[in-house]
């Protein structure tokens, strides 16, 4: 299986599969008949549960029954063209080898974004360099690093396996190649190119090397069409129209060899989203961009990936948009993870105190609250070795979950109970009916919470049994804990028709630390704010298009893609232009020569004329023409045609007051410069070639190492200019 980090490993083995029998022990059965018993009984006197639509605690063994409000069930699953995707590809872990009372919150972020599905990840548009390019990127919060293939890449994965094809720098006037004095620390300088080299190494295999370079570049708008910033757009952050506008200069990292998963997935590239300097968000809020340094991601889970672009949730710049939420927000702290360590230790990831987990009975439904009374919930044993490292990560671009197996045993025991024994807690491929799998156990997930942003959003809604996600009766005495639902329809993976697989894992040993991968987050609007220390959770369909269709916006997906030049094809295109300038400039000489010849004709027999005219007077002055007493016949001018027009002029100007030489010479004079001046004007001043049209270009996001709870993400050296950004907009936006 891929993995994910650099000094984090995780075993590869594959965790042995449960028995498929029922093996309940008889005292979980005693248990369960036990409670199943007493709310027989309770129904049988006609007795209701004290608080409707909240957990009911106090069942032996850590049982109790917790209701919940169903909403959109997905439980159709992706696979690529309803196919399984090939081998290897869809398992991503890629860990780098070596509400309205919450102050503080965005309510009216700058920007929101389509999110699209690839093989398990859900990656975002990115328009790249001027004329925008298209590259598709992983949204991965474990990491910091945003790069893609570039033009020179060899064999990194397009057309074979990527959507887009590789950004061509040579198409961007505004691409900058980082030079060695502008290194990042985590670059290395090549002194002989004069720029500054990155590599990633994976320990499941994975690798790639970049250089470092930098670009104007936006997310999201249309998938199909690159956006000009004058194009505008409404200010609302739901139009895509909008996303050109929030174009910035970006540090990236300009691939020149990929292997393992970064050259098979369907997305391009990655876009690291941590709290790193480095991270895409924050370079955009340095850029003054969005003015506030908080994003929410919203992930659904579609039935199928196409290379077309399946939409799968919404990425949102700059707070969070409560149109997309179901229920209140309610916040995680991350308060005594290594998220909260000094600057240069902290871990640069967004953690949370997992406090307790839970399996609940399928009946329950698909929310962390439901109205069914009789959902049996069992606690497992042993969550809270979970946070040995000090918390658990909520990684997007992991698409599976793992967890300490010290709640193995637990969890495969309590799975089996509530199944009644027909399934056991497995990864082996099974066959299920849609009614099947909706009766199988949800994971319910609870961490600690911000108990002063969460009392608030309680006391609006009548006390935390009115909140959905909040802990409540589930625990008395943390009821402001946060509880998140983890359904079948999310962690068991659809392969192929009726075909799915459990991408839950309880196999986690020491280093190895737990992690919250994108199956966790499916069906929420998650608020990652690092500023204030919290994490924000609201129950969501994630579903971006109906939302924008609802406020009038244009569809995403309306429009096919323009794809870019290949460098042959623009070489070939320019040499034409040359070619057709070459033979314009030459048309334009010899035409300017037979004007200068034929006006010299023109003089010349403009100076015949008025010679004859000359002697003609004369002579009548001296009587030699005609009979004495006649009058002298008056000059007349020349008769003339449409190609003599010239010549008529010519002979006026001939016969001017200075005299006949005189005129002659000044007119031989003026054509002369005419002619020389044309003839440089064309020579030195040829037009350029034609403005060719703006190409477009085709458009997946990572975690480091925890054991020291360093990221590693080279965010030293921003740190001292992102000290000059909040001079610049602190006092403005914080």
């Amino acid at each position: 299986m891929a993995t994910k980090t650099k000094t984090r490993t995780r075993t590869n083995a594959k965790p042995n599969a449960a028995p498929k029998t029922a093996m309940a022990t008889p005292l979980l059965s005693a248990v369960l008949l036990a409670v199943l018993g007493r709310h027989a009984s309770a129904a049988a006197g006609g007795g209701s549960p004290p608080y409707p639509g909240r957990v009911l605690s106090g069942g032996p063994g850590g049982s109790v029954t917790f209701p919940l409000v169903p909403h959109h069930v997905q439980a159709a699953r992706r696979g690529l063209s309803g196919e399984e995707p090939p081998a290897g590809e869809r398992r991503r872990r890629r860990r780098v080898a070596e509400d309205a009372n919450a102050k503080g919150v965005t309510k009216d972020p700058e920007q929101m974004g389509v999110l699209y599905m690839g093989y398990g990840t859900h990656y975002a548009d990115l328009w790249v360099g001027t004329p925008p390019q298209r590259q598709t990127v992983i949204v991965d919060t474990g990491s910091a690093q945003t790069a893609f293939p570039c033009g020179g890449c060899k064999d990194c994965g397009f057309p074979q396996h990527h959507l887009s094809a590789y950004f061509e720098e040579a198409l961007s006037s505004t691409f900058e190649k980082a030079v060695c004095d502008d290194c990042t620390r985590k670059a290395t300088c090549n002194t002989q190119k004069d720029r500054c080299e990155i590599e990633q190494y994976y320990t499941e295999g994975s690798a790639w090397e970049a250089y470092e370079a930098n670009d104007t570049v936006y997310a999201g708008g249309f998938h199909g069409k690159a956006l000009l910033e004058e194009q505008g757009g409404t200010s609302d952050d739901l139009d895509p129209s909008h996303a050109a506008a929030l174009g910035f200069p970006l540090r990236f990292g300009c691939q020149t060899m990929v292997t393992g998963l970064f050259k098979t997935q369907l997305a391009d590239g990655i876009m690291g989203m941590c709290d790193g300097k480095n991270a895409f968000w924050h370079q955009m809020y340095r850029a003054g961009k969005i003015h506030s340094k908080q994003f929410s991601l919203c992930f659904s889970r579609p039935p199928h990936s196409s290379r077309e672009g399946t939409l799968a949730g919404a990425m949102t710049l700059g707070g969070t948009d409560e149109r997309l939420h179901h229920h209140p927000m309610v916040y995680t702290t991350t308060r005594g993870t290594p998220s909260m360590l000094p600057r240069r230790k902290k871990s640069g990831y967004f953690d949370v105190h997992v406090r307790k987990m839970y399996l609940r009975a399928g009946s329950g439904g698909e929310s962390a609250a439901t109205a069914d009374p009789s959902a049996i919930v069992l606690e497992l044993s042993g969550a809270e070795l979970i946070n040995e490292l000090g918390g658990v990560i909520v990684d997007s671009g992991t698409t599976d979950s793992y967890f300490s197996s010290a709640i193995q045993m637990s969890l495969r025991e309590n799975y089996k109970t509530l199944t009644g024994g027909a399934s056991s807690f497995h990864h082996d491929k099974v066959s299920l009916t849609g009614e099947e799998l909706a009766a199988l156990p949800t994971l319910l997930i609870q961490m600690a919470g911000d108990e002063a942003l969460n009392r608030a959003v309680a006391e609006e809604h009548g006390g935390p049994a009115g909140v959905p996600g909040l802990a409540g009766d589930l625990d008395p005495e943390h009821p402001l804990d946060v509880i998140v639902a983890v359904p079948p329809s999310h962690y068991m993976e659809h392969l192929s028709t009726g075909r799915y697989q459990n991408r839950i894992y309880a196999t986690e040993k020491y280093p190895d630390g737990s992690v919250l991968g994108a199956n966790t987050m499916m069906g929420h609007d998650i608020l990652f704010d690092p500023t204030q220390n919290r994490i924000g959770w609201a129950e969501s369909s994630c579903d971006y298009h109906e939302l924008a269709t609802k406020h009038g916006f244009p569809d995403v997906l309306g429009d096919e893609l323009q794809t870019a030049e290949t460098k042959e094809a623009i070489a070939t295109e320019e040499e034409e232009e040359e070619d057709q300038v070459e033979a314009k400039e030459a048309f334009d000489v010899d035409h300017v020569e037979a004007e200068i010849q034929e006006e010299e004709a023109v003089a010349v027999a403009a100076g015949a004329e008025h010679q004859q005219h000359e002697q003609h007077n004369n002579d009548d002055e001296q009587g030699n023409d005609g009979p004495a007493g006649d009058t002298p016949e008056e000059p007349t001018a020349p008769s003339l045609r449409p190609a003599d027009a010239s010549k008529s002029s010519t002979a006026y100007i001939a016969e001017g007051p200075e005299g006949p030489q005189t005129a002659l010479l000044a007119l031989g004079l003026l054509l002369a410069v005419c002619a020389v001046c044309g003839c440089l004007y064309r020579r030195c001043c040829p037009r350029g070639p034609p403005a060719r049209a703006a190409y477009h270009r085709a458009p997946e996001i990572e975690l480091n190492g925890r054991s020291s709870y360093k990221d590693g993400f080279g965010d030293e050296d921003l740190e001292e200019e992102d000290d000059d950004v909040a001079d610049e907009y602190g006092d403005k936006y914080e």
